[in-house]
């Protein structure tokens, strides 16, 4: 299931789809993946 946007919306939906569905996330912000690549989340 591809999730669009990893912001304050779509990070939730996608941690919470993941707990029965294999998800992947996606986002045009280099910064905002770098960040969650290190566990980081601003939000």
């Amino acid at each position: 299931m591809p999730i669009v946007s990893l912001g304050y919306v779509g990070l939730p939906l996608a941690i919470e789809f993941a707990k029965k569905y294999k998800v992947v996330g996606f986002d045009t912000s280099e910064h905002r993946i770098k960040e969650l690549g290190h566990s980081s989340d601003h939000t």
